[in-house]
């Protein structure tokens, strides 16, 4: 009987326990970002890094501090020994950053706390190429910029609607600007400068927030949005030019480019899309790996 009992409790928890690469623990570590626009290493070191440094060095458990600061934000790295409850150690770390606010300058940024832990770290990568590319050559922006909005807008989303799915984090996707560019002569023969063109501009791309109206017993919040999204959006703004109803589209040219990248994603020499795939903790690597 107890040979038949550890044999059921085997075979029922063979098919329940997760499988994974890697263990489900915490890694003794928190790092602290600090952020400080137009400052240089010197001054954010003075005014922001060394204070909450100096209350970090009171965090029990502490085995390692280590810091780096360069112009515009810090990064305070902290070790701790192992078999340390590293969600204490998190919340006594908020507590000492807490209390260093009150010596940092009264516009300062909070430092921000980061927890790691293994299961933080991607099981997949899942990249996403143009058929046509050729390995380091240029690739059709237009044509990218489709299979970007295809990837952020399908792909990534019925990915994460999977149970065994954390999080799916999409890197190289290139940021989106319109690009405006006024016909000078069109706008001086109408009497316009740039000056009109960005004032149209201003004046067709506010946010003026939302409203709430009552009818009887009930109240709706009505949000108002007139932001230009698209090149149409720019495109078919209305404008009086001395008595004359044109639009944008007549003095100016718009276009949807991409912004300066700081980064791209290759894979086998081709420009791709990257989601990088986090697991559940709980959940089994095959399943996520059939599903998938």
């Amino acid at each position: 009987m107890a040979f038949t009992a550890c044999f059921i409790v085997g075979l029922v928890t063979y098919f329940s326990l997760p499988v994974s690469l890697l263990p489900d623990i915490d890694i003794p570590q928190i790092t602290i970002q600090v952020s400080s626009e137009n400052a240089s290493a010197r001054e954010l070191e003075n005014t922001m890094v060394a204070p909450v440094r100096r209350q970090l060095m009171q965090v029990s458990g502490l085995s390692e501090l280590r810091s780096e600061t360069r112009d515009g934000s810090g990064i305070i790295r902290l070790s701790f020994e192992f078999g340390t409850n590293t969600d204490l150690a998190f919340i006594e770390v908020n507590e000492k950053i807490d209390a260093a606010m009150n010596s940092l300058p009264k516009d300062a940024v909070r430092p921000k706390a980061v927890k790691a832990s293994a299961t933080d770290i991607p099981v997949f990568y899942l990249n996403l190429t143009l058929k046509q590319d050729v390995p380091y050559a240029e690739t059709d922006d237009r044509a990218f910029m489709d299979m970007c909005e295809l990837a952020e807008n399908v792909v990534k989303r019925r990915i994460e609607q999977l149970p065994q799915v954390a999080m799916a984090d999409m890197t190289g996707v290139p940021q989106r600007m319109l690009r405006i560019v006024p016909d000078v002569d069109r706008l001086e023969a109408i009497g316009m400068g740039i000056a009109d063109l960005e004032n149209i501009l201003s004046a067709n791309n506010v946010e003026p927030g939302s409203m709430l109206v009552r009818d009887g017993y009930y109240e709706y919040n009505i949000r108002i949005v007139s932001l230009l999204r698209t090149p149409e959006d720019v495109e078919n703004i209305y404008f009086n030019a001395d008595g004359r109803i044109l639009q944008l589209k007549d003095v100016c040219s718009v276009q949807s480019v991409t912004q300066n990248e700081t980064g791209r994603s290759l894979a086998g020499g081709r420009r791709a899309v990257t989601l990088a795939i986090i697991k559940q903790s709980e959940e089994n690597m095959d399943n996520l790996k059939r599903e998938l």
